[in-house]
């Protein structure tokens, strides 16, 4: 298997009648999907594209984007994905950037962000392929020099997005070592509610044509009232989730005193996921297996805690995929004994090919860049026991001093979510002083919450400031927008 376009095609050759994808549009089996996507690539291959050419997809959340990206695949071109709330200055950035070649869009994309034929770059509208006469997509092209799959566009530490470049070779693997810890079954309904521009959503596809089953994908705006209906709807075995949307089915299953026993599998991701919630879940869930997961989109996945070390592994996130392995080192670069905290280096085929256009990026983050073993600093600090298990304690950029103390952002929000009456937390450092600053969604006030905190917490752990907010901001991925609530809290003058 070298392409992605082959999980898609497999899939159709043995269920070609099966439900592949469910959408608000209906019912799609595996033999429309590639009747769709054979009559993209055609259209493609008329307007000149070429294995190794860059394509940005910039669509809704639907089966055209799905087909969209298989198209992309098995002309051998690498597809960028991009958010459908992306703005011009954005899109702007990132077309000079990737030095793409082809926009494909709709006609909405293009009238509400003003586009033009002079982006530099051949723009081509889902309406022009739906209207055209079908053509015969030609099977002589030769994409074996294609080995760049994707490029990945994740928030910079420059306040510019980076591109982080994905070949098929890593997709495959790490799809592959996923699989066997997850082991998702042909007749899995897996319900994703995650944009595909984040590589959780996107793999969610790729999990569920390896093995023949049905993708339900969700929008954003059915994280509410309506997501339990869909789950129902849909009968949903399979559900991935990062905290901000086990939160908010938390709230749901708790309001409707609901169940849902179909629901087999559980994953999570994105951020960590408080002990309270699991034990909501098992109630809401009872028949559901969940499964803890760290990772970074520089190699996809790190690790999966197995669901029967949930109890005998507390705040664990798991052993390394099968085929990796991890280390953790000090600030030299030596490796520590189990139990000490360093940072978290990764070694594997699943990690990715660097940065685009950032050699001098790519040379700080990534080691060993030439051989099956590359290496990953990932920044994060972890530690790890004698039997191989990886504990999270804090990003590297994010620790801070207190009271000439070093301390982890992690330990103070899973405190106060602890507290019963909080619903969120997160930690940020505010104003030119980096003050620590609790925010939280509460309907106690500052003082409960602190009163709570030190018996939770040594004293000088406790944060400066603690901010009472009626809802927190979440990014397009569904993590707390810490960026977004600093520059509130300092415009608002509370700091």
């Amino acid at each position: 298997m070298k392409r992605l376009c082959t999980l898609l095609e497999n899939s159709a050759e043995r269920d070609p009648y099966k439900a592949a994808l469910i959408t608000n549009e209906g019912n799609f089996t595996y033999k429309q999907l590639v009747e769709e996507r054979d009559q993209i690539a055609a259209y493609m291959q008329t307007c000149g594209a070429r294995a190794g050419d860059r394509i940005i997809l910039l669509l809704p959340h639907c089966k055209f984007l799905v087909t969209s990206i298989f198209a992309a695949s098995k002309l051998g071109l690498t597809f960028i994905l991009l958010h459908e709330s992306m703005t011009k200055y954005q899109l702007d950035y990132i077309i000079k950037d990737s030095q793409a070649s082809y926009l494909l869009t709709n006609s909405n994309f293009f009238k509400k962000m003003n586009l033009s034929s002079d982006l530099g770059l051949y723009v081509i509208l889902e309406d022009f392929i739906k209207n055209a006469e079908k053509n015969v997509f030609s099977q002589e092209q030769d994409n074996s020099v294609a080995e760049i799959a994707c490029l990945l566009y994740t928030s910079g530490s420059t306040g510019r997005p980076k591109a982080i470049i994905s070949y098929y070779s890593n997709i495959i693997f790490v799809l592959k070592s996923i699989q066997t810890c997850l082991e998702i079954k042909k007749n899995d309904v897996i319900g994703s509610f995650l944009p595909l521009s984040f590589d959780y959503g996107m793999y969610q596809i790729f999990l569920a044509f390896y093995k023949s089953a049905t993708l339900a994908l969700g929008q954003r705006t059915d994280i509410g009232p309506f997501m339990v209906r869909k789950l129902k709807q849909w009968n949903v075995t399979v559900l991935p989730i990062v905290p901000s949307i086990g939160e908010a089915l938390i709230k749901l299953m708790h309001r409707q005193q609901l169940q849902l026993p179909k629901v087999r599998l559980i994953t999570n991701t994105g951020a960590t996921f408080p002990e309270i919630y699991i034990q909501k879940f098992k109630i809401s869930f009872p028949n559901a297996n969940l499964y803890l997961m760290y990772g970074l989109t520089e190699c996809k996945r790190v690790s999966i805690l197995q669901p029967e070390y949930l109890d005998v592994k507390p705040h664990s996130v798991g052993r390394p995929l099968p085929g990796t392995h991890c280390t953790i080192v000090d600030e030299k670069g030596i490796e520590l004994p189990p139990y000490q905290v360093g940072e978290l280096i990764v070694h594997g085929p699943h990690v990715m090919m660097g940065y685009w256009n950032d050699q001098k990026r790519t040379n700080q983050v990534f080691q060993n860049m030439n051989t099956a073993t590359r290496s990953l600093c990932t920044g994060d600090y972890f530690w790890m026991d004698n039997e191989g298990f990886l504990y999270f304690y804090a990003r590297k950029d994010d620790m801070y001093k207190q009271n000439g103390f070093r301390i982890s952002p992690t330990e103070i929000e899973l405190a106060a979510i602890d507290i019963s009456g909080v619903e969120q937390a997160v930690l940020i450092l505010v104003g030119t002083a980096k003050i620590p600053s609790l925010v939280v969604s509460s309907i106690l006030n500052s003082e409960n919450i602190r009163e709570e905190l030190k018996v939770r917490l040594e004293d000088y752990k406790i944060p400066e400031y603690i901010y009472i907010k009626n809802d927190l901001p979440f990014t397009i991925n569904g993590k707390i927008d810490k960026n977004k609530l600093q520059m509130e809290i300092t415009k608002e003058g509370e700091i």
